[in-house]
């Protein structure tokens, strides 16, 4: 991130957090249950601004990604807590004006941001516990125990090598949707600090070595579907592996 986005981002989020930090974010925190992951964190949220420095700390609100912030915004008046967040989109619109974001679907290009009903307010659609790709090799006791899998292993391992290759600094929010512990996540986060696709690849070696049993096929398709989530936004990629590896 260069000095002056990051200022201006600096800037943005005390602004923000001025205006709305202090406010109760109880009636909604649960949305995040996901993101959060830790019911311990969860239940420690108490206000905007801790539930802010939580996602923050996810990656899942950056210079980069603003959306997550809007949703609570949008949450903070459905919920009544606030009579109004035009001070606060304001802020936002302009940010985006001098710094453009990321954050859209390659497809979509679009935020839909705009319904406050409570059927759209859901954040992210649930997410089935995504199981690990099978760390065969590995985890196995030697060639003989892996008779027959050479094959399939070497599909997976395919897959993975171009999903870390291509997900970029999206590997934080595939890991939450792997359901990836948050203190790996943090410690893969200082160990790979600006490398991504190493960070990936190490994230997908802890899923592909936690389970054991699944059928590869199956687990390429949860891969796609997590690549698919809203917090990701990789539909070129997750159409990619399809195509290469289940067409």
């Amino acid at each position: 991130m260069d000095d002056e986005k990051e200022q201006m981002y600096i800037e943005l989020k005390e602004n923000i957090l001025k205006n709305i930090g202090n406010i109760s974010a109880v009636k909604f925190k649960n949305k995040f249950e996901l993101q959060v992951e830790s019911k311990r964190t969860l239940d420690n949220i108490k206000s905007v601004k801790d539930l802010y420095n939580i996602l923050e700390e996810r990656d899942l609100i950056n210079e980069d990604n603003l959306t997550v912030l809007q949703k609570i915004l949008k949450y903070l008046l459905h919920y009544k807590e606030v009579n109004s967040i035009s001070d606060e989109e304001n802020h936002i619109s302009f940010y985006k004006k001098q710094y453009p974001t990321t954050e859209k679907c390659k497809k979509c290009r679009k935020d839909n941001m705009e319904e406050t009903n409570e059927e759209n307010l859901e954040f992210v659609p649930h997410t089935p516990t995504a199981p690990s790709l099978n760390n065969i090799f590995n985890s196995a006791g030697g060639p003989e125990e892996v008779k027959g899998y050479e094959q399939t292993t070497s599909k997976l391992d395919r897959a993975i090598s171009e999903v870390s290759r291509e997900v970029g600094m999206n590997w934080r929010h595939l890991a939450v949707c792997l359901k990836i512990k948050e203190s790996e996540i943090s410690n893969i986060k200082r160990k790979f600090q600006n490398e991504d696709e190493k960070a990936a690849m190490e994230i997908l070696q802890i899923w592909k070595s936690k389970n054991r049993k699944k059928k590869s096929d199956d687990l390429i398709e949860i891969l796609i579907e997590n690549l698919r989530n809203k917090i990701i936004y990789q539909d070129d990629l997750a159409d990619k592996i399809q195509e290469e590896y289940l067409s």
